[in-house]
């Protein structure tokens, strides 16, 4: 429903994406805007109704946790570049954002591990400043690769956003040594009641697009 995405997203975002789908049912062009039209976020039939639905998965997994069950899985999730107001890399709501939103009704200290071979740049974005929710992500260098952020500096105010990049072309081994040595121990001295964690797999050697050759 818009009140899952309503937790993290901002209204006349998700009101845009609303009136948007209409305009392409019934054959109109949407204007540009919010990060839609160019690049990595074109117009698409149902986008609200599809982007909706990816974060339900998220959202009621988030919901079972929260109720008491130790493991959900959304296997259409993980769509962690998306802003509070801003489409960014494919990524219309963030699923992954709604699910550390709902966890944190029952859990004070709630942690994000994002192994995805792009930064997790919109989890970030969205909980910066906050305390009570450790983002962790472990990339490709963003010298290198979209989205061009999650240098180690960036630790907001509190120092609970965490980032691990890793040079073009290190192998596995070099992954491993980044995501113990600084992903580990940030959670270790955190010590999280819950976790979120986005399972991307594009750190892989074959995938065509990054530059990492973990195996």
């Amino acid at each position: 429903s818009s009140e899952d995405v309503l937790r993290v997203h901002a209204i006349e975002y998700v009101e845009v994406i609303r009136a948007m789908e209409a305009e392409l049912a019934s054959g109109q062009t949407p204007a540009s805007g919010f990060g839609f039209g160019t690049g990595d976020n074109p117009f698409f039939s149902r986008m609200y109704t599809a982007s909706l639905a990816y974060t339900s998965g998220s959202a009621r997994a988030a919901e079972a946790v929260r109720d008491g069950a130790r493991l959900a899985f959304n296997i259409a999730g993980g769509l962690h570049h998306a802003h509070r107001t801003r489409a960014s890399g494919f990524c219309v709501f963030n699923d992954a954002a709604v699910a550390l939103a709902i966890l944190r009704e029952r859990f004070e200290r709630v942690a994000y591990v994002d192994i995805d071979v792009h930064h997790g740049d919109g989890v970030q974005g969205l909980f910066l400043d906050d305390p009570t929710v450790l983002t962790c992500s472990i990339h490709e260098d963003p010298r290198t690769l979209f989205p061009g952020t999650g240098f180690l500096e960036e630790t907001g105010s509190a120092f609970t956003s965490v980032n691990a990049p890793v040079p073009a072309g290190a192998t596995g081994e070099a992954w491993l040594a980044a995501f113990d040595g600084i992903v580990m121990a940030a959670l270790e001295r955190y010590r999280p009641q819950a976790l979120v964690l986005q399972m991307g797999t594009d750190a892989h050697e074959l995938d065509p697009l990054a530059h990492l050759r973990v195996t």
